[in-house]
């Protein structure tokens, strides 16, 4: 406060004297002022002391030479030039490292002849009486102590060779530039630093300010925000002048900011201004007129002393005499002097208001011009919290006479953090353009129609910088995000809210990792205690959208609007996932704005890489959100194994042609070896973008799949990663065929007649005669499992299982019968449908097993691991050698995975039901009767072919592990009283006929039992039970579980009322 009191001082003074017109120049008045005649007197005797000291330096010399060195003789002779020369070597070199040259040129350049005059008249008197002072120095230097005068030049020799030697040493040690790897905050200095096409305007500027220069000094003020680059600016017009009027200008740069505490504010302006004027010309009087003028100012009111004010005494000159006085000297320099004031924004109000009428209004002088540089918020800011009667605005009205603002365009925002960072950046250990890649999310948002939301945080150069160094320091650019599920926009996001919003992010933190999901992370509707309760439906269907929490609607209510603002860039679903879908055009099935977040619209690219996706209760995987957490945090980059960026690239090469699937398939990466998950994921992209994909890529792909889907693992194994032919590819033929299989299908064109091309594939018609995909499926040398094949493919083709496969729904009915219906009711649809496709399955079946009498159940039991496996027999067998699954376990797998494509071959063909989905057996062979003949004839092949012992008594236990597999898992585990469930024939009977099965088992049932078949100690692998994240192994024993089996069959028998029970 006291530079406040100080200044204030200033102002009233100032302000007297302008009231009494004491400041009016009188430049038509030739003047001599005091200050001129004392610069004179020093010219005067600085000659004088310089001849003085030449004759001196004579007269020492030839007094060393005669008595400290006398057996040097060729320095007697010289009488005293070895001295001169040392002198003169020593004072060279000290006036060389003062810059003495520059000095020297500075006073030639200033023209005056009258100091030059009064100090060479001066010398030459001097000199021209060099004998007679020669003779009195004489006298009294030979008097001198000849041991003192040599221990007196020992020392100055050795100062003076220390001084040499500490200067060469600094040369060698100067520190060389070390480039520092992150962007440095320091303005501009040239053009070529230029990053905001600042140059144009800054030269316009520069130069209006040095012709205004020439007349009566203006001040100019550059308001602009922090950050904008005002320092860097005001650089630019520096380097203007000193390019295009270097010798015309005089600039001055002067922070109060850095003074704001010191109480001689105007001694330190006045002291920096007259430094800098010495600094370009000589004019000597200068320091001492603006020493006196800025005394004269404090003297007005007087001086206070701990508060007691005391007059000082009164001044021979006035301030109007010292003014014009200054105004002279200033008028003879020929140069124009800039004085710029910076940080003005960041000292208090009452020192902005009292630095600028002191120094505008004190130093008013017709070549000084100001610059203020500013901003005015931050100046309103302060004047909010010390509210004034005049406004900020006003005051710098009457102080400045032209103002220039400071605008940012994003577009060369955007240019920096894509294409200019190489600029900023100087270490070479840093990739420029990776930095830039982990930034490319601030592209959308540079062009986003809510820019003018951001700049808090994106807005200036500064903040950008601080973006980037927060880059270079987590060192982010080392990650490959080419390899990485990163989505750049939730990156750019997240940064953001690392470095304004730390608390926020440490929430983000705590809730989403660690197995957290659900605060901040979207929820689906099996996520209950997360899942919104006005979301949830009453009518007991579940919800099929995503959501996000009730808890993060809450915590939002409690946060600023830009802090809000920024969280819902990331985590509102319906916003994040309208976004992704105008990005995606993978997302086709999105059409309305309800459906932006309905869980089936959402595609693998989406789930696998947007930062609103954190896993769920029940798989715990897609840990989106703490991947950038952790990367963020911990500098951890995500596990490349386990991201599906990679797969997106191969992707969009199959897409674009660049390769085939059989290439991609060739090379190491997808390796046979390395198990299915890789061409699972990439299988699961390619299906998620069946849009994109023209003819020839749709068709190499349906191809491709009909060709080899036998070369792929029928087991399934999470752990081991295997059993893509079980459900997955049967489902990609088909959706390839649906979305892909057909002319048009890029543009929707889904009419009849191009949608016929679906059951040519089918069938095996027209343009694909040679390659329908039922005859691949059902060749003869892929046996049972091409039947399996061909079935799974049949089952998810029926409409009224919700597939979304309307094209190929409607093409194969459209085969079978013209007239068939494609809308109304499911049922009806679905029976239409499936008559011609499952007819041609079972005429291959009846003609390959029933016709021949061979046993299906045989057949399946005969299957290998290699049948089985297809080409991954290898890699499972490996794993089974490295621990990562037991034989035992593999082996029950197996048996199960056998049995369970049996158990499905026999219910697709001879159950007679429409539940998601239609059997065979509710058709007949030929015709569309639709009596059940084929399940009829199935019952007849089981019980006379599989089930009859005559071939063989292993044949009984066909039909005794049928019915054990048929019994549900309810009834093979204890229920919350201790007890297991029983079970009745109807429960497990599938679809054998009832009544067929229970006069065999009237026949055979003594023999069967007498076999003992429970005493064996076989166990059959049911299948995983999942509850919450635990797992549990089911398995039906024949000790434990076949017993009821017979119970259930002899209380069929033995019950009459249970015959008229219907079989489930």
């Amino acid at each position: 406060m006291r530079a406040a009191k100080l200044t204030q001082k200033i102002a009233s003074c100032c302000a007297k004297t302008i009231t009494e017109g004491n400041l009016e120049s009188n430049t038509n008045t030739m003047r001599l002022p005091p200050q001129t005649i004392r610069t004179l007197l020093e010219a005067i005797f600085w000659g004088s002391a310089v001849s003085f000291t030449f004759i001196l330096g004579s007269a020492i010399g030839s007094w060393f030479s005669l008595n400290i060195l006398p057996d040097y003789s060729w320095l007697i002779t010289r009488k005293g030039e070895a001295f001169y020369i040392f002198v003169f070597a020593l004072l060279f070199s000290y006036l060389y490292f003062r810059d003495f040259l520059q000095v020297v040129w500075k006073v030639i350049k200033s023209s005056r002849f009258d100091i030059f005059i009064a100090a060479g008249l001066s010398a030459l008197v001097v000199f021209s009486n060099k004998n007679i002072l020669s003779t009195y120095i004489q006298e009294h230097v030979m008097e001198l102590n000849s041991d003192s005068v040599l221990l007196f030049f020992i020392i100055v020799f050795i100062l003076s060779l220390s001084c040499v030697l500490y200067v060469i040493l600094q040369m060698f040690n100067r520190r060389k530039k070390v480039d520092s790897k992150f962007a440095n905050d320091n303005p501009i200095r040239d053009s070529e630093g230029d990053l905001l096409d600042f140059s144009t305007k800054a030269n316009s500027f520069a130069e209006n300010i040095f012709h205004a220069s020439q007349g009566k000094g203006l001040v100019f003020g550059v308001d602009a925000p922090w950050g904008s680059g005002k320092s860097s600016f005001l650089n630019l017009c520096k380097r203007y002048w000193e390019i295009k009027h270097k010798n015309e200008l005089i600039v001055y740069e002067f922070s109060p900011l850095h003074y704001s505490t010191d109480a001689n504010l105007l001694e330190r302006f006045v002291d920096g201004l007259i430094k800098e004027i010495q600094k370009n010309v000589f004019i000597p009087e200068i320091r001492p007129l603006f020493s006196q003028y800025s005394k004269l100012i404090k003297i007005v009111n007087g001086f206070s002393i701990f508060g007691v004010k005391i007059p000082e005494f009164a001044s021979r000159r006035t301030i109007n005499d010292v003014h014009n006085d200054l105004e002279c000297a200033l008028n003879g320099i020929n140069r124009r002097i800039i004085v710029i004031v910076d940080d003005l924004d960041r000292i208090e109000l009452k020192e902005i208001k009292n630095v600028l009428f002191a120094i505008r209004e004190s130093f008013k002088f017709p070549n000084i011009s100001y610059v203020l540089c500013y901003d005015t918020e931050n100046i309103n800011a302060l004047e909010a919290d010390t509210p004034e009667i005049e406004t900020v605005n006003e005051f710098l009205e009457k102080f400045v006479n032209i103002k220039i603002s400071i605008f940012l365009d994003k577009k060369n925002l955007e240019n920096f953090v894509s294409k200019e960072l190489k600029k900023v950046i100087e270490d070479k250990t840093t990739d420029p353009e990776l930095v830039a890649v982990v930034l490319s999310g601030l592209r959308d948002i540079f062009q986003s129609p809510e820019f003018h939301r951001y700049t808090s945080f994106v807005g200036d150069i500064r903040k950008l910088k601080r973006l980037v160094n927060t880059v270079v320091l987590l060192e982010l650019y080392k990650v490959n995000f080419d390899k990485a599920d990163i989505d750049k926009f939730d990156l750019a996001h997240l940064l953001l809210i690392y470095i304004n919003y730390p608390s926020i992010f440490r929430k983000i933190y705590n809730t989403e990792t660690a197995g957290g999901y659900g605060f901040f992370s979207a929820v689906g509707p099996y996520d209950s205690e997360f899942y919104p309760k006005d979301k949830k439906r009453n009518n007991g269907e579940r919800s099929d959208t995503y959501e996000n929490s009730d808890v993060y609607n809450e915590y939002l209510e409690d946060l600023t609007d830009n802090q809000k603002f920024l969280i819902e860039q990331i985590f509102n679903v319906t916003r994040r996932l309208k976004r992704a879908k105008n990005n995606d055009s993978a997302n086709h099935y999105i059409n309305n704005e309800d459906s932006y977040r309905k869980i089936d619209s959402v595609s693998e690219d989406i789930k696998t890489s947007l930062a609103c996706f954190n896993g769920d209760k029940f798989t715990g995987s897609g840990r989106n959100l703490e991947d950038y957490l952790r990367l963020i945090a911990h500098l951890a980059p995500p596990e490349e194994e386990k991201q599906f960026a990679p797969f997106k690239n191969w992707r969009d090469k199959i897409i674009s042609e660049d390769i085939t699937i059989e290439q991609l398939f060739n090379q190491p990466e997808f390796s046979v070896e390395l198990g299915e998950q890789k061409r699972q994921k990439l299988w699961r992209l390619i299906v998620n973008n069946t849009r994109k994909l023209n003819q020839n890529v749709a068709g190499n792909l349906i191809r491709y799949l009909t060709q080899n889907i036998s070369k792929y693992s029928l087991f399934e194994n999470e752990v081991l990663g295997v059993g893509l032919r079980h459900h997955d590819l049967p489902y990609f033929l088909v959706r390839l065929l649906n979305d892909a299989g057909y002319k048009g299908s890029m543009n929707g064109n889904n009419t009849e007649e191009n949608i016929k091309e679906i059951a040519d594939w089918i069938f095996g018609e027209d343009t694909h005669k040679d390659e329908g995909i039922l005859d691949a499926l059902l060749e003869d040398e892929r046996g049972i499992l091409g039947l399996y094949d061909s079935l799974s493919l049949r089952l998810i083709c029926c409409s009224d299982r919700g597939g979304d496969i309307f094209n190929v729904s409607r093409a194969i009915a459209k085969h079978g019968n013209k007239e068939a219906p494609t809308a109304g009711d499911t049922r009806i649809i679905v029976k239409e449908e499936m008559r011609e496709i499952s007819q041609k399955i079972f005429g291959v079946f009846k003609s390959r097993y029933i016709d021949k009498k061979i046993n299906i159940f045989s057949e399946v039991q005969k299957l290998s691991l290699d049948n089985i496996t297809g080409e991954y027999s290898t890699y499972v067998r490996n794993q089974v050698k490295g621990g990562v699954i037991s034989e035992d376990k593999l082996q029950a797998d197996v048996e199960y995975t056998k049995f369970n494509a049996l158990g499905f071959i026999v219910y697709q063909l001879g159950d007679d039901q429409i539940n998601h989905g239609v059997g065979c057996g509710l058709y007949d062979p030929l015709g569309n009767a639709d009596k059940g003949m084929i399940k009829n004839l199935m019952n007849k092949y089981l019980f006379e072919r599989c089930f009859n012992p005559t071939t063989s008594e292993n044949n009984y236990e066909n039909l005794l592990s049928l019915l054990l597999r048929n019994i549900p898992f309810d009834a093979l585990r204890e229920d919350h009283f201790g007890k297991i469930p029983d079970f009745k024939l109807k429960t497990i009977v599938g679809v054998l006929d009832i009544q067929t099965l229970s006069e065999f088992w009237k026949e055979h049932r003594e023999k069967i039992k007498k076999l003992n078949f429970e005493n064996s100690g076989k166990k059959i692998f049911m299948g995983t039970r999942y509850v919450n994240s635990d797992s549990e192994d089911i398995f039906a024993s024949y000790q434990n579980d076949l017993p009821r089996v017979y119970k259930a069959l002899d209380d069929y028998i033995d019950n009459p009322t249970g015959k008229g029970e219907s079989p489930a």
